[in-house]
């Protein structure tokens, strides 16, 4: 029978007939409640199994990795996990947007997936642009001029050149020969490195401007281009001078 002498308790609603009990997903924390409209839906990222819950309390926060946008959960599987290529290290998220893409260089074929770490750096000779890879194959292979590690792609620094797909090091990175020079950043072929002029000469490899062209000293000459040791300036004939550094010929 009804005890109508009561007031319906926290966590129930009370019809003229019955006694009710708030369901799951929900909790009630007042008295006298007349109808489950007045049961309160638990929050959006929680999720309660508690029936006749008389607090908010009881609705439990969506784990890291998952979230749930909507009201009234009952169970921790009803909250979302983050997709592939994301992870989310919060609890109680409301929004699909609180999972974070892995960075660029990386890939992660899990869902949900709680921690930054468990993002997967590109192998070495590959990279990636974009975040959120979701696949290995999603890193593509080193290209001409450049090399890759840590998921990034690296252009070879001037004074060098790369004709090879792949490459892992700036070792692999060639240097320009002596006599030359290059000012390109990222290079893929020897046609790059410029040869010192006639007049200068060029003894290390990997020279990163002209100015690392020297001069035929005074009283030489020189004609030829690309020169790699201050042996191709030529002495003046005997009887001649030359008061220049420089120079071309002997006129």
């Amino acid at each position: 029978s009804i005890n109508c002498s009561q007031p319906c308790q926290m966590g129930f609603y009370c019809t003229n007939t019955s006694v009710n009990i708030c369901p799951a997903g929900t909790y009630q924390s007042g008295v006298g409640m007349t109808e489950i409209q007045n049961c309160s839906l638990c929050a959006a990222g929680t999720f309660s199994k508690n029936v006749a819950a008389s607090s908010s309390a009881t609705c439990t926060m969506c784990g890291a990795g998952k979230f749930w946008t909507g009201l009234g959960a009952t169970n921790h599987s009803e909250c979302s996990l983050c997709q592939a290529g994301k992870y989310q290290t919060g609890v109680g998220m409301t929004e699909e947007n609180s999972c974070v893409l892995c960075n660029p260089g990386m890939y992660q074929t899990g869902d949900g997936m709680t921690e930054k770490d468990r993002c997967t750096a590109c192998q070495l000779g590959t990279y990636e642009t974009a975040g959120g890879a979701t696949d290995v194959n999603e890193c593509k292979t080193c290209s001409t001029g450049s090399f890759c590690k840590g998921g990034g792609a690296i252009p070879c620094p001037n004074g060098t050149y790369q004709s090879g797909s792949g490459m892992i090091d700036v070792s692999n990175c060639t240097q320009c020969n002596a006599g030359s020079y290059s000012t390109a950043v990222g290079a893929s072929a020897d046609g790059a490195c410029i040869a010192c002029e006639p007049g200068t000469f060029q003894t290390a490899a990997g020279a990163i401007d002209k100015l690392s062209c020297s001069f035929c000293p005074v009283g030489t000459y020189q004609t030829g281009a690309g020169m790699p040791h201050n042996v191709s300036c030529k002495l003046c004939e005997p009887g001649k001078y030359q008061s220049g550094v420089g120079m071309v010929g002997e006129e």
